[in-house]
């Protein structure tokens, strides 16, 4: 019987090993891919500032995008819209299908420069002169839907709306 030195051993070991993180590597990237891909989707499954990588999502699964123009901490329309309507399970629910950005103008929270300087830029891109403004783009950013401002109680209307644009 012929033995083998530890050394030999050794060398074999790290062969193997190479070869098979050589083969891991060379392994199409679909598994990769769709790690990458559930890993952003649950990036944008609530609401996020990033406009960019928010649309580039939407346009890549054909999601619509659901914008929001707000005053988080001063605008009394905008807190009912939050409170109302954004915490609601019916909300949740119907706008699982929807990339949701929130471009917000706080006057007492600290925000970002850059960021302020960003949403400022989209204010003015999309025309929004009011708070609350809410907008919903179909995949390709066309407007799909414009609503300006909320009243207390709207709930059940806002909600009604939003789902015809949605199912359409």
């Amino acid at each position: 019987m012929k033995y083998i030195s530890a050394r030999t051993f050794r060398g074999g070991i790290a062969l193997v090993v190479l070869a098979l993180a050589f083969h891991q590597c060379a392994q199409p990237s679909e598994g990769k891919q769709q790690q990458s891909s559930s890993a952003e989707a649950e990036a944008f499954s609530s609401w996020t500032t990033d406009y960019e990588s928010a649309r580039s999502f939407a346009m890549k699964t054909g999601k619509k995008t659901f914008l929001l123009f707000t005053g988080s901490d001063w605008c009394r329309p905008c807190i009912n819209l939050e409170g109302e309507v954004f915490h609601s399970e019916e909300f949740k629910n119907l706008t699982k299908d929807l990339v949701l950005i929130k471009l917000d103008f706080p006057r007492r929270k600290p925000q970002d420069p850059e960021l302020r300087k960003r949403n400022m830029q989209l204010m003015r891109k999309y025309r929004a002169s009011g708070f609350p403004t809410v907008i919903i783009l179909s995949p390709d950013g066309k407007e799909l839907y414009r609503k300006v401002g909320y009243r207390k109680g709207e709930k059940e209307n806002f909600l009604n709306e939003i789902s015809k644009i949605i199912a359409s």
